[in-house]
Formats: C-alpha cells, sequence, structure tokens
C-alpha cells in the first residue's frame, strides 16, 4: 500500500519535462535509489520526482512483459510466479542483483534485470535444456 501512496505522489506532483533515461546499471541504480528516498521521507526535488516515476515505470514495463513471456513460453530462461511480482519485490531482486555483481553495473539495464530474473526465478525446463544441449 505504501508503494501506491508513494507512486501516486510521484505522479501528482511531477510537472517537470521527463529528461530522465534508463540506460545501464548505473542509470537504474541511481533511479532505485531516488525512489527509496522518496518511499523512506516522500520529500524530493522535481526531478527526482521524474526519476523515480521513471525508474518505476521502466521496472513495471519490464515486469509486465517477462510475466507474458514466461507464460506463453514454457522453457523461458526464468518462471515468474502465475500472477507475477509486484514492482517492489523487482526492486529487491534488481537490488540483489547488482549488489552481487557490482562489476556489471555498466552493462544494458535490460540484460542486467533479465539476469536478475533469471538468477531469483530459474525455470527447471530451461535448465534441463540447458543440461541437455551441453551433454555430447
Amino acid at each position: 500500500m505504501k508503494f501506491l501512496l508513494v507512486l501516486a505522489l510521484l505522479v501528482f506532483a511531477s510537472g517537470a519535462k521527463a529528461e530522465w533515461e534508463v540506460t545501464d546499471g548505473n542509470s537504474l541504480a541511481r533511479g532505485i535509489a531516488v525512489f527509496k528516498k522518496a518511499e523512506l521521507n516522500g520529500t524530493l526535488t522535481a526531478d527526482e520526482k521524474n526519476t523515480a516515476l521513471f525508474t518505476v515505470n521502466y521496472l513495471r514495463g519490464f515486469s509486465g512483459s517477462s510475466l507474458i513471456w514466461s507464460k506463453i513460453d514454457k522453457a523461458s530462461p526464468f518462471k515468474l510466479p502465475e500472477d507475477g511480482i509486484p514492482t517492489i519485490q523487482l526492486i529487491k531482486v534488481v537490488k540483489k542483483y547488482f549488489a552481487s555483481h557490482p562489476e556489471q553495473l555498466h552493462e544494458s539495464a535490460d540484460f542486467l534485470v533479465y539476469m536478475a530474473l533469471v538468477e531469483s526465478f530459474p525455470n527447471p525446463v530451461f535448465q534441463k535444456a540447458l543440461q541437455e544441449q551441453s551433454r555430447p
């Protein structure tokens, strides 16, 4: 519930132009940190509000499309729960992946979120297919 309140405040309080872009792990980590700041005390500049809002929307879109992929492709590299995961959980999954792999933060944000999902929600069907392919 707190997540929705913070998101609503960001949407309605933001009047600045969107100039933030998630490109790599560093920019995504910065956006997540700004969102967490909003969650803790709610005091953000207009630019920070845009950053947090864009970051959350980026992750929501990634999560939604990933859920569809894992539902229609039984051998997708990750298997999300049937109802997906809340965005706040995806944020935690991504932060955990970043903490374990700081040397990859220069990589594309899309690739890193994908890898975080693969690591956190491995699909046994995909893993089995990989093992079978690697056999001589």
